[in-house]
């Protein structure tokens, strides 16, 4: 069984299993607890015996989805504009409500009813204003 690493910036390196031969740079559909993503295999390895006999392994190691077809990676690559716009909007509105916070990224999920925003900030943020906007 194949382990290929696919990272997330909100959440690290997480590794799934891949039941055939696959190649880094591979594009994938995933699932995990923040939604389904198009994410790009960075590593690839096997799994080792002691990990397939863990009882849990289907949880450590949950499955990939599918392999990600070209209208998926094509709408992927458009949306790369339409997140930048979100990410500066949110920006903005965060500076208008004065919250001390820097929008980095912004993740659409292929389903796209949820939209995952990371942020960096040296203390707490009470940012439910923004999240209503």
């Amino acid at each position: 069984m194949n382990l290929i690493g696919i990272p997330f910036e909100f959440v690290g390196m997480t590794y799934y299993q891949c039941p055939f031969d696959i190649t880094i740079g591979s594009k994938v559909i995933v699932t995990n607890d923040f939604g389904t993503f198009l994410a790009t295999v960075s590593k690839v390895r096997k799994a080792s015996d002691q990990e397939c006999e863990k009882e849990n392994f289907n949880q450590l190691f949950p499955p990939i989805d599918r392999i990600a077809n070209s209208d998926e990676i094509k709408e992927d690559e458009k949306l790369i504009s339409y997140r930048k716009d979100i990410c500066s909007f949110a920006q903005k509105q965060a500076d208008e409500l004065s919250l001390d916070m820097d929008i980095l990224n912004c993740f659409i999920d292929l389903s796209s009813d949820k939209l995952l925003i990371t942020y960096l900030a040296e203390s707490r943020v009470d940012f439910r204003e923004l999240v209503k906007i």
